[in-house]
């Protein structure tokens, strides 16, 4: 293998990890946070590393959506649908997720720090108990 042939497979390597990494290489698409402001749902779209802090998200509709490291610090998510939803790394410390529907949503590595999550659907379908603050029990 040449020196051009090297460079070029690290190149690939690289750009391969970043991409296919936890949180990706890139941010959140604007096009996608617009529309959620507007419309108050974004179905499947790309929210990557969105700074959401203190939002008013109440029953809003993000099926599917990728919120991987994006943060929803003291947001208001009440009702809201998160089925689906990749949570990888988000911060959602003190966030009201009173009610809403995590129901197979990536959690991995999420802060639920003093989140409510008081009636949420939980990841496997099951409901959390009234008073749950920061896990469901």
């Amino acid at each position: 293998m040449n020196q051009n042939s090297r460079t070029i497979s690290a190149a690939v390597a690289v750009f391969l990890m970043l991409m296919f990494s936890p949180g990706g290489a890139s941010a959140f698409d604007p096009a996608h946070l617009k529309t959620l402001k507007a419309t108050n749902q974004c179905l499947e779209c790309d929210l990557k590393k969105a700074d959401l802090t203190g939002v008013n998200l109440s029953k809003a509709n993000l099926y599917g959506a990728v919120l991987t490291g994006a943060n929803l610090t003291g947001a208001n998510l009440t009702g809201a649908s998160l089925n689906r939803a990749v949570l990888y790394g988000t911060n959602l410390s003190g966030a009201n997720l009173t009610g809403v529907d995590l129901f197979h949503s990536d959690l991995r590595r999420a802060n639920l720090k003093s989140a409510n999550l008081s009636r949420a659907v939980w990841i496997d379908g099951s409901l959390c108990a009234w008073g749950s603050v920061g896990f469901c029990r």
